[in-house]
């Protein structure tokens, strides 16, 4: 067999041409450190150069219009794709330059173009998006263990007088009162509440031991609140975690101590028992809102952002949330929650500047959603995407002349 009979026909994106020469860029990537007083410089090697294919081609004949249109069409779409050389057979390429098409009356019939192409593969490191994801779930863990070991040491109730038991049970009676608004709000997953209400009824049941076993409250507050936290659509229902964010700021603070836990301090005579309820409810009340920043910022790293201006307004809100919870965060919560909040102002930008973009769309006439994804996306499959999105009752009659939402890729 000749080597005529080994050539391949050459084509790019399946659109098939003919070729003159074709030839290419080879060897290594060396970098030239040249230093006073040496006379030989050192070459570091930084490994292979890309595989540059320059190739000039032509589209020839008295159709060659058409072909020539479909060449330009395929270099000029996005991403890689597959170049079969004529002497190499098929390659995942990118177009690095073209020039063309070259047309002339001398040689009627003909386009020409000069194309380099640059040898590429799919992108195998992870998606930074991912990865900035990860972090924030990975340090949200931290952030849990720090403020349960936090909590279980600065809350106490064994030996105090009743007041003090009672005080406490109050504040968590308060805010299973909150977890409870939080899941009857409409945008809720109605068919998780009720393992929430049976959360919410078995602390009821067990205050008192929860009480006398601090680690054993902090888990279950944490629990509650990731339970209900998964609820909760985000990024629409963000909103709705006010409640637990700001638990306790308005409680007066309590008398007879120097523990400021409103927004006045007490004038009264400091007792130790004062003292140690105001501890408490400040222990509490910290408790709460760290769980619920934790379980927020730890299901924003799973949204999908409609766009980047909703991504910075989330990350402002809660930059802005973390900042406060600092302030009053101990030493031993402090740095977990600084780093998590610096992974979580990360992901939200790393994510926000790719985000999609909304359109508005409307169909000329009722059709299914395969039919709609179909002509929007050239996937049927995102056919429950448009459904979900715009809440069309029957997937099977997408209304015509009615304005809808339409999410196009970054």
């Amino acid at each position: 067999m000749s080597w005529k009979d080994k050539l391949h026909e050459a084509s790019f994106r399946n659109v098939k041409f003919y070729f003159e020469r074709t030839g290419g860029e080879i060897g290594r990537k060396i970098a030239l450190h040249e230093y006073p007083g040496r006379d030989l410089p050192y070459a570091e090697d930084l490994g292979k150069v890309s595989h540059k294919i320059e190739i000039e081609i032509y589209v020839m004949g008295s159709d060659y219009m058409d072909y020539r249109d479909q060449l330009v069409k395929a270099l000029e779409s996005p991403g890689p794709g597959t170049f079969v050389h004529p002497y190499r057979g098929p390659l995942t390429v990118a177009v690095l330059s073209a020039r063309g098409p070259i047309e002339s009356t001398q040689q009627g019939g003909m386009a020409r173009f000069n194309v380099t192409f640059v040898e590429t593969d799919e992108n195998r490191l992870p998606v930074s998006s991912t990865g900035t994801a990860r972090a924030v779930k990975s340090i949200s863990q931290t952030v849990i263990t720090d403020a349960k070991a936090d909590f279980a040491k600065k809350f106490a109730v064994s030996k105090k007088p009743s007041f003090i038991t009672d005080a406490a049970a109050a504040i968590i009676n308060d805010f299973l009162g909150k977890v409870e608004s939080v899941v009857s709000m409409p945008f809720t997953l109605s068919n998780g509440v009720s393992g929430v209400m049976n959360q919410i009824g078995s602390i009821k049941n067990r205050i008192t031991d929860l009480m006398y076993s601090p680690a054993s409250l902090a888990s279950s507050i944490f629990g509650l609140i990731d339970t209900a936290g998964a609820l909760i659509s985000l990024p629409s229902g963000l909103k709705h975690y006010d409640g637990l964010f700001n638990f306790g700021d308005d409680y007066p603070a309590v008398s007879g101590s120097t523990v400021s836990t409103g927004s006045t301090a007490s004038s009264a005579p400091v007792t130790v028992n004062r003292k140690t309820q105001a501890t408490n409810q400040l222990a509490l009340t910290d408790l709460v809102k760290q769980s619920a920043a934790v379980t927020a910022a730890s299901n924003i790293s799973d949204v999908e952002f409609d766009s980047n201006v909703q991504a910075m307004s989330i990350r402002d809100t809660m930059s802005d949330l973390f900042d406060g919870l600092m302030d009053t965060a101990s030493d031993t919560v402090y740095p977990s929650l600084w780093d998590l909040r610096g992974a979580l102002i990360k992901d939200i930008s790393v994510r926000g500047a790719s985000s999609a973009r909304l359109i508005a769309y409307t169909p000329k006439a009722t059709l299914p959603a395969l039919v709609v994804a179909h002509k929007i996306y050239d996937d049927a499959a995102r056919a429950d995407e448009i459904v979900t999105r715009n809440r069309i009752r029957h997937p099977g009659f997408v209304p015509g002349n009615v304005p809808m939402e339409i999410k196009l890729d970054a």
